[in-house]
């Protein structure tokens, strides 16, 4: 059976709640990976019964997304990037090391706890803060990590707005 449409209904189970179903929707994409390289095929049939298309890019991008959208929880605005990440079933962490906002290049690391987000470079991350599911406002300063509970949470851009922090 093809699976890449399918791999998109998980980032929408995972917004109602349902993560056994998105879980269970995730995990059949790995029937679709080919070793030793895990390139991706268009069904879980061996190829030489008509196994569908070999090295399948359509199918790791459906995967992706569902892994960004869905368990990263990533949900672009006109204003934010929101975020509200789940794990699957299996996995004690997952993590998304390179992503971009607002020119700001930055980490996530989930665990059952917490969330860290760690920065590339303080000077990239200068015009965001996150705001997290107390409301918050935190920010990434320098090249460093900055731990949030797991939760809901927001990238804010700041250009164009005051942001008022007090020093201790």
């Amino acid at each position: 059976m093809m699976f890449f449409g399918r791999l998109t209904y998980a980032i929408n189970w995972l917004r109602f709640g349902r993560t056994d179903l998105a879980d269970a929707v995730f995990d059949e994409g790995f029937l679709h990976q080919l070793g030793p390289w895990n390139v991706w095929r268009e069904l879980a049939t061996p190829i030489s019964t008509g196994g569908g298309a070999v090295n399948f890019l359509t199918g790791a991008g459906a995967f992706l997304q569902a892994f960004l959208y869905g368990y990263i929880g990533l949900s672009p605005q006109d204003d934010e990037l929101r975020l509200n990440p789940v794990l699957p079933a299996h996995a004690a962490n997952i993590t998304a090391a390179q992503l971009n906002y607002a020119s700001c290049n930055f980490g996530i690391f989930v665990n059952v706890t917490h969330m860290v987000f760690t920065s590339r470079s303080a000077m990239d991350c200068r015009q965001i803060e996150l705001v997290d599911s107390s409301n918050a406002t935190h920010t990434l300063s320098g090249a460093g990590a900055l731990v949030l509970p797991i939760g809901r949470a927001a990238i804010r851009k700041t250009v164009g707005k005051h942001v008022f922090r007090q020093d201790n």
